[in-house]
């Protein structure tokens, strides 16, 4: 039967990144793109991604871990490891581990300053048709729901003059009165604050031999975390891994934070995020 791993971060934090890297393992079977319309399946009605534990049948988890199996080519390899990563499912955790109760869970955490310039230039950025024809292939009939809410959520950004759909990324509790009410900076903030308190408030109920958490700082700085990260995994050839993150290291990438935003707006950002940094342990 094959393990699995799942990559918990906020969106932008890098988790498409690591789960590539962890990826080049030939023994890892991975989930190639956000299946959130998958982990909502038989809560489609609920009205955040914030799935509490109870919201889990068994029903519903066999489902899960079938599609998973199936998105991530598991079946063909049952010894193997499967890889996945959902940015939303930092709303969840709970859930999530309801579904997989023996999953090692990597946290990987980034300046939530970082993070929030890139979530904006991707709530601004046209939307990636060919990805979203890619995805769209993978979709049966459980995700015509999902289909129709995407169709739906493109339409409205369109009427209100978004260049993609008017929610991107994890739907928190209470982002769609934010987004009436707030600039899209604050609601940015907030969808990375939401995501980073939920996941480690969470993870304090996790057995501890099962969480490991890595900085995307750290990450990109050298090789050091990542070699950390495959050993807790037991990967049985990280230097596959590592051959690939020197292949795609891409360096510093939050230099364009600090250039971003002006004065106004570290001051609003950092009203939003700075008990989250200061848990992380980043300086603000």
């Amino acid at each position: 039967m094959s393990s699995t791993v799942i990559i918990l971060g906020a969106a932008r934090s890098g988790t498409k990144f690591l789960r590539d890297l962890l990826g080049a393992s030939a023994s890892a079977r991975v989930v190639p793109h956000d299946i959130n319309h998958v982990w909502r399946h038989g809560n489609e009605s609920h009205p955040s991604d914030a799935l509490p534990a109870s919201c889990y049948t068994e029903r519903i988890g066999r489902f899960i871990r079938e599609r998973v199996l199936d998105l991530s080519g598991a079946h063909a390899d049952p010894a193997g490891v499967v890889v996945e990563k959902t940015v939303s499912n930092t709303l969840r955790v709970g859930f999530v581990r309801a579904v997989y109760p023996e999953a090692k869970l990597v946290h990987l955490v980034r300046d939530g300053r970082a993070v929030v310039e890139s979530t904006m230039r991707q709530w601004r950025a046209k939307p990636e048709w060919p990805r979203l024809l890619r995805k769209a292939m993978t979709l049966r009939g459980p995700d015509l729901s999902y289909a129709l809410w995407s169709a739906v959520n493109m339409a409205r950004g369109r009427v209100q003059g978004r260049r993609g759909g008017r929610v991107w990324g994890p739907r928190y509790e209470g982002i769609e009165e934010d987004l009436v009410t707030l600039p899209l900076l604050e609601v940015c903030a907030r969808q990375w604050t939401a995501c980073v308190q939920s996941t480690l408030e969470s993870l304090l109920e996790a057995p501890p031999e099962l969480v490991h958490t890595v900085r995307y700082e750290d990450l990109t700085r050298n090789g050091e975390a990542l070699e950390r990260l495959t050993t807790f995994l037991g990967l049985p050839d990280p230097e596959r891994v590592m051959d690939r993150y020197r292949d795609v290291l891409i360096g510093d990438a939050d230099r364009k934070w600090p250039a971003a935003f002006d004065a106004e707006e570290r001051d609003r950002l950092s009203r939003e995020i700075s008990p989250a940094m200061s848990r992380l342990g980043y300086a603000t």
